[in-house]
């Protein structure tokens, strides 16, 4: 376990769960589940993406409603409720997730409770249809399948009761099925254990289940913690793994060098492959879409308001990156055509470029003409003064 040996409370729900999953799989096979997941999928499809889902709410908050009978803290909470009529109301109300605890002992909930659930809202079809998830103490493969089995599209996967190989596994067999896990922390240390597994999918659980005490400054530390680490920029990838290394740890644009002389240099085929595994793992299939205003500088003496431009297409590149990383091409791109740079964009489905020539601020002209966002760089001329910078040069150029 992540955490080192959990106290007897979770370490008792754990245990009790593995003579549970134990005592299953003596009356229905894996491949039993296997089988009544190709039955299932038959009729109602494949299992729907949790994360899509919770983007489709963007920019308004998405809703995650949780239908749970008893629980550890509360005790008995609607132990008699209808689970499939519950969930309806949800969905009705704009439920983009919801969430339904199978653990039988504590929180008496059900396999069957979880499929009552997801007949029903695959009632109501397409966008208004939420993504089922399964909340249970989930440590075995088994349970994964189980999870498909009766209807789930993603599963709970706690940090504190796995290791990371564990973590790393279930996370595998979930994917296989379809299904994105939700990972859930509860600590800065069982952040860095999700991020390392992999995973895409982060919540933050206030309640430390070692305790079951509830601290509502958890989420703000951990938000904190997740700032404090960004990474912005992941330049001169030279290869697919390195690329989706640096996607599990957090970059939000993966950079690619196209300069033939730098050591660092792709090829084009190279670059298409580091494409398709960002694209795959932020789980998108074209270029995304970022729209910018006119690329011109606005036409004012105000340095203010030219920092306020910036400022805008700034924001609007953060959210796009924040929703998946972005692929770079870093031409370093000196002084290239715009139709070499617009066709190696096409060729490679580029998100972004970046440029290093010396187009000076003549080059707004040549950013109007690519088919993607660009990122430039502006050589300032006599920007320093001996050891210091000259702040009215840099004004002189950025308003020029």
């Amino acid at each position: 376990m992540s955490g080192g040996g959990a106290p007897d409370l979770l370490l008792g729900i754990v245990e009790a769960r593995k003579v549970h999953v134990a005592d299953a799989k003596k009356t229905t096979s894996a491949q039993d589940l296997r089988d009544k997941i190709a039955v299932y999928e038959g009729k109602h499809g494949p299992a729907v993406s949790i994360v899509e889902k919770i983007r489709q709410s963007a920019p308004k908050i998405a809703v995650a409603a949780e239908f749970k009978r008893a629980s550890p803290s509360k005790g008995d909470i609607a132990v008699d409720a209808d689970a499939a009529e519950q969930a309806m109301l949800y969905a009705q109300g704009g439920a983009s997730v919801i969430s339904v605890l199978t653990e039988p002992a504590r929180f008496k909930g059900s396999l069957d409770d979880m499929l009552d659930v997801a007949l029903k809202v695959e009632t109501l079809g397409g966008a208004r249809r939420p993504a089922v998830l399964r909340k249970d103490f989930i440590f075995d493969t088994y349970q994964v399948l189980e999870a498909r089995a009766y209807g789930a599209d993603s599963l709970l996967l706690i940090v504190a009761i796995l290791t990371l190989k564990e973590l790393t596994a279930l996370l595998a067999a979930s994917r296989e099925l379809g299904m994105e896990p939700l990972v859930e922390v509860n600590n800065e240390h069982e952040l860095d254990v999700a991020i390392e597994a992999g995973a895409k999918l982060i919540g933050v659980n206030n309640r430390n289940l070692r305790t079951f005490k509830l601290d509502l400054n958890t989420t703000v530390d951990i938000a904190h913690a997740i700032r404090r680490r960004g990474i912005p920029l992941e330049g001169g990838i030279t290869d697919a793994a390195t690329a989706l290394v640096a996607a599990k740890h957090g970059a939000n644009m993966i950079g690619i060098i196209f300069v033939s002389n730098s050591p660092r240099n792709v090829h084009l085929d190279t670059a298409v492959d580091i494409v398709q595994v960002v694209r795959k793992f932020g789980e998108r299939s074209s270029r995304v879409r970022i729209e910018l205003d006119e690329l011109e500088v606005p036409p004012s003496s105000s340095l203010d308001s030219i920092t306020g431009w910036f400022q805008s297409h700034a924001k609007k590149l953060s959210a796009a990156s924040a929703r998946t990383p972005l692929v770079v091409g870093m031409w370093v791109f000196q002084n290239q055509s715009v139709e070499y740079m617009n066709d190696v964009a096409e060729k490679v489905g580029l998100d972004l470029i970046q440029l290093h020539g010396d187009e000076g601020m003549n080059g707004f002209e040549v950013c109007r003409q690519l088919i993607v966002p660009a990122i430039r760089v502006v050589h300032l001329p006599g920007f320093h003064t001996g050891g210091s910078v000259n702040v009215e040069a840099i004004k002189e150029n950025v308003q020029a």
